[in-house]
């Protein structure tokens, strides 16, 4: 299905919240193990146009069919090329990603990241082995892959950019079947001009337009200072002194007519030596880049790239620096042997800090490294990491959220009477309230309820918190006496509208008289009823046979009643009737 955001015939490049995170050059080649400050996305590509003419489908953040792959030394070769080993990692790497895979389906995957140009990497070189299937489309819809390095307003940066689309015949590619890949391959940017500026560097895979055919690449990267080394030399001991040029340039030309990357010279105080390069990347013979040395001492320096984490220091000789930059430091040695001038670029890496508020539940506890808290406080953890990773602190705000329900006093009801029953909590909140069990309550949910057991019954009431979902519970037991029947030792019919009818006294918890039966002396029956209403009087017996009222005197009875829990309760004896 086709995402209905499109862009057709323009650059795209969505702005995801990621994307603006700008970044330094320390995890630039993933060798902290982790995507950290790189942005992993994937779209879906225009049919009618291809990627070189920029034909991307909703271009979302994320990964899909393992199109962003972290490679370790460890997965060996690239399974689908068999006659010749592409290491899944960049020779000289522990970590490489792969973006894009073997699967087909008209999709891209694409990675991203940003970082400000310094003096101390003002080179970036990548590494990249691509494989591509060749369907033989036209050219912009077969699978391709791009390398796009841009400024600050998302221009491409002159001879920042390499593409490659699969052919039958691609330079610098060999082929296997209808495979067309390339070894592992570098290349450098110079990134002098943007001193102080951000670049976003943007490497992009696609299958064909058509859907048929994949294309998949491999990435490295690192930053490189933009300078000329050279070896130790002491004017005492040596008579030349090696220039080298960074690596993985296609040329190396010095002014000295030389065309290798090492240079062996005899060197003289105020020498310049200059040496232009260029990248197999370029896209004219005017991409090229100039580096100069100049012998500014017969001493030749040792120059070393050092990082340290925050709290840490590095020692030179005598010297101790702490802080990021650029130290010259001079060793002494005693005669014959000539001083050391060693050179340090050593940058200071702050330690990870990550600050995060927390709220848990009485009772809970929460881990933060080998440390576990149950309190209210604010907690600072420094988390170990294993070099070259810098150490992570970790300060948390811990807030702990409580229920404070309070007891409920149990009550005690005779049968068909209600209680009330209430929540007792001296704070209000957001609460949800549920009783159990549900029945006889008239709302389970509700923080007073009214409740009408049948029997004796524990009530449990749950409380709960949302965000987070805390909870706390408190059981109340409702103890029902047993049901009392009156039933009358006397009664007059005389319509004085008192006591003229005999029947058991309705009561709450009396659902019906199931039979009432009344005797005479010789045992004669001389009213009998059934199923009557417990609170309808004249359905009881008047003091009438036959319709005639019947003499004073001790009248035996016989009554079987139905409770309201379903229980029934049988009762004999004898009333006397006045008149």
């Amino acid at each position: 299905m086709r995402r209905l955001l499109m862009y057709v015939g323009l650059p795209v490049l969505t702005h995801f919240s990621l994307c603006a995170q700008v970044i330094d050059c320390s995890n630039i080649g993933f060798e902290e193990g982790t995507f950290r400050g790189w942005v992993c996305s994937n779209g879906e590509l225009d049919t009618g146009i291809g990627i070189f003419k920029l034909g991307f489908i909703g271009e979302v953040p994320g990964t899909i069919d393992n199109g962003h792959y972290l490679a370790k030394v460890s997965d060996g070769n690239d399974p689908l090329i068999t006659q010749e080993k592409i290491p899944m990692v960049a020779p000289g790497s522990r970590y490489s990603i792969r973006i894009g895979n073997a699967q087909v389906g008209a999709k891209f995957d694409r990675i991203r990241t940003t970082l400000i140009v310094s003096p101390d990497n003002a080179l970036f070189q990548y590494k990249f082995a691509v494989i591509l299937q060749d369907p033989n489309h036209e050219p912009s819809y077969q699978p391709a892959l791009r390398i796009r390095i841009m400024n600050a307003d998302r221009t491409a940066i002159p001879c920042g950019s390499y593409e490659v689309s699969a052919a039958k015949t691609v330079a610098g590619f060999s082929s296997q079947g209808n495979l067309r890949y390339r070894n592992w391959t570098t290349g450098l940017i110079d990134l002098r001009s943007y001193i102080g500026q951000s670049v976003t560097i943007e490497v992009t895979t696609n299958d064909c337009a058509v859907g048929g055919h994949f294309g998949y690449a491999y990435f490295d990267a690192q930053c490189l200072k933009a300078e000329v080394n050279a070896t130790a030399f002491c004017s005492d001991r040596d008579t030349t002194l090696v220039l080298s040029a960074p690596a993985g340039f296609d040329h190396y030309r010095w002014n000295t007519g030389d065309t290798t990357r090492l240079l062996t010279v005899k060197p003289r105080f105020g020498d310049r030596y200059t040496v232009e390069v260029g990248s197999f990347s370029s896209l004219s013979e005017d991409c090229q880049l100039q580096l100069q040395y100049q012998v500014d001492d017969l001493v030749g320096a040792i120059i070393q790239r050092v990082t340290l984490c925050a709290g840490e220091s590095y020692h030179v000789g005598d010297s101790i620096y702490a802080k990021s930059g650029t130290y010259r430091t001079t060793i002494r040695r005693t005669a014959p042997l000539c001083d050391s001038v060693v050179i340090t670029h050593l940058r200071v890496q702050p330690a990870v800090s990550f600050t995060q508020q927390l709220t848990i539940c009485a009772g809970d506890r929460y881990p933060v490294g080998d440390s576990v808290y149950a309190k209210e406080g604010t907690y600072v953890n420094r988390i170990k990491r294993a070099a070259p990773l810098c150490d992570s602190v970790v300060t948390t705000r811990l807030s702990v959220t409580r229920i404070p329900v309070e007891p409920i006093q149990d009550p005690v009801i005779s049968l068909g009477d209600s209680v009330q029953l209430t929540a007792r909590l001296p704070l209000a909140n957001n609460y949800v309230f549920s009783w159990l069990p549900a029945e006889g309550l008239s709302c389970p949910s509700c923080e007073t309820t009214w409740a009408r057991p049948s029997k004796t019954t524990q009530y449990t009431l749950s409380i709960k918190t949302t965000n987070p979902t805390c909870e706390a519970s408190q059981s109340v037991t409702v103890t029902v006496n047993p049901c009392q029947v009156y039933i009358p030792s006397a009664f007059s019919p005389n319509d004085d509208q008192l006591n003229d009818v005999f029947a058991p006294v309705a009561t709450p918890c009396l659902r019906q008289i199931k039979e009432i039966t009344l005797y005479n002396r010789w045992g004669e029956a001389l009213f009998r009823k059934k199923n009557l209403p417990a609170s309808v009087l004249p359905y009881g017996w008047d003091g009438t046979y036959k319709g005639k009222p019947v003499s004073t005197g001790l009248y035996a009875y016989q009554i079987e009643v139905e409770l309201i829990n379903g229980e029934t309760m049988q009762y004999t004896g004898a009333v006397t009737l006045l008149r």
